[in-house]
């Protein structure tokens, strides 16, 4: 069987979700998270749906190069299907004590696609 993919760039601050896409092929599961964290890094999660159908045991730290197979067929299906990923917001600042609900400017239309 092929891979099947999903691909969901978006965040959706009213339920904490975070831009992702995942791919399944065979028994082999990832699910990269676009930036979460503090440095805004992707995060991985690798799972075997044949022993884990709950997706409870995250297997990424443990085989990273089962991750980087699987990345690159998300990679390779992202861009092939012309998807896009999510960029870093140039205009973010986190919230910290000094500058609580101040923003930089965010030139929206340098960003958009017409």
């Amino acid at each position: 069987r092929k891979a099947i993919f999903c691909h969901f760039p978006h965040y959706v601050l009213a339920t904490n979700n975070y831009p992702a896409t995942s791919v399944r092929k065979g028994k082999w599961k990832l699910i990269k998270v676009y930036g979460e964290g503090e440095n805004r890094a992707s995060a991985y999660e690798l799972y075997n749906l044949d022993k884990d159908e709950g997706e409870n045991n995250n297997l990424a730290s443990k085989m990273p190069d089962k991750v980087k197979k699987l990345n690159a067929l998300i990679l390779e299906h992202v861009n092939t299907v012309g998807g896009i990923f999510p960029v870093k917001n140039p205009a973010y600042v986190p919230d910290t004590p000094n500058n609580m609900g101040k923003r930089k400017e965010f030139p929206l239309e340098k960003y958009m696609m017409y």
